[in-house]
């Protein structure tokens, strides 16, 4: 007699797929519609520093906010970190608040961490310390197997939460979907949401110039951003210009690649002559892989910042971990890009790759 074994494999993909499921959507936080509970919080940095402690859901109060609770820090978690800082620059025009709170059960350990990562970051909001230890406030039940609790709250009510594990960028997306949440309806006329900006407005003129002041301290690093991007991309155009107009537009016209690609044989050759004469020595390429290959050309800019190499550093890291291909491919465009160490990257930059180098022998 034959066995059916259907109702075996049919529970087994239950079973599989319920664990799948359990490790990208942990529950954390409470249910929406409870009481925001206090978050008392100690700050080094910011606005904040100085006080003995903070409550940051009385600091949200009435407004649209968001609790970003550190479970596990790490350079998987830094993109979603400054990701959460700039959606409250975004949203501030609805009075739109967040904090970054890490947890930890080592107080003087976590202040030198506060101290340090914040230096490295640069965020606007400073992260800070929650003075409940390692589980958080006993009152909003976060799960200690997230590496990231996110709670959003409006009119002093939880509005929902996120448990996230495996975090990066690819979270962004559903934060900002729960932050707009919270905000509600956001206006696309351009007269309602004049209206909506009057709204938060603090009414004593004292505060309304010390907002006025803040916000235009904001602008003014906006266009300065913005004014370095353009810059840095005119350089990188004319630059790609140049080297077509050399040797590679006929090529580039025969096989119809696209522009953006960089390949070893488009890569410049040094300037100058070392100190004993030599022409410095061009190892590596770079990868055939579209995102190392992106990846390669934001981290070898020189305007970047310190945490803007150690945000693509994780992103090439994670990257690589991909496959024995890729792999190689991340060792032959570092070899590239410190080839030529006055034109490619930052200080910081080519000290990682050094190090990247140095600890998978590929030097």
């Amino acid at each position: 007699m034959k066995r059916d074994f259907r109702w075996i494999w049919g529970v087994l993909g239950f079973v599989v797929a319920s664990e799948g499921l359990a490790a990208e959507d942990l529950v954390t936080g409470p249910p929406p519609e409870t009481a925001l509970a206090a978050v008392p919080c100690y700050a080094n940095t910011g606005s904040y520093a100085g006080r003995e402690s903070f409550d940051a859901a009385a600091e949200i109060a009435s407004s649209p906010g968001l609790l970003l609770f550190i479970h596990v820090l790490n350079r998987n978690t830094a993109p979603v970190i400054r990701g959460v800082d700039h959606l409250a620059r975004e949203y501030g025009l609805f009075g739109f608040k967040s904090f970054v709170v890490t947890l930890s059960d080592d107080r003087t350990a976590a202040e030198e961490q506060l101290r340090r990562v914040n230096g490295s970051l640069r965020l606007n909001q400073p992260m800070v310390l929650s003075l409940d230890g390692l589980d958080g406030p006993g009152g909003l039940a976060l799960n200690r197997r997230c590496t990231l609790s996110v709670i959003a709250v409006n009119a002093g009510r939880v509005v929902g939460s996120l448990g996230l594990t495996d975090t990066g960028l690819h979270d962004l997306e559903r934060i900002r979907a729960l932050a707009e949440t919270a905000i509600g309806p956001i206006p696309e006329d351009r007269s309602e949401l004049v209206a909506r900006a009057a709204a938060t407005l603090p009414e004593d003129v004292e505060s309304l110039r010390a907002l006025a002041a803040q916000q235009a301290v904001e602008l003014y690093r906006f266009h300065q951003q913005t004014a370095a991007d353009h810059a840095n991309s005119r350089r990188y155009d004319r630059r790609g210009r140049e080297r077509m107009n050399r040797s590679q537009a006929s090529e580039m016209r025969r096989t119809n690649r696209p522009r953006d690609r960089v390949r070893a044989s488009e890569a410049p050759e040094p300037e100058g002559p070392k100190a004993d004469g030599a022409k410095p020595k061009r190892r590596g390429k770079a990868p055939e892989d579209a995102t190392l290959n992106s990846l390669l050309r934001s981290y070898i800019r020189k305007t970047n910042d310190p945490a803007r190499v150690e945000e693509i550093f994780g992103q090439i890291e994670k990257r690589r971990q991909e496959s024995d291909r890729l792999h190689q491919q991340a060792i032959e465009m570092f070899q590239l890009m410190l080839s030529f160490p006055d034109r490619y990257g930052t200080e910081e930059a080519q000290v990682k790759a050094r190090a990247f180098l140095r600890e998978h022998n590929a030097q």
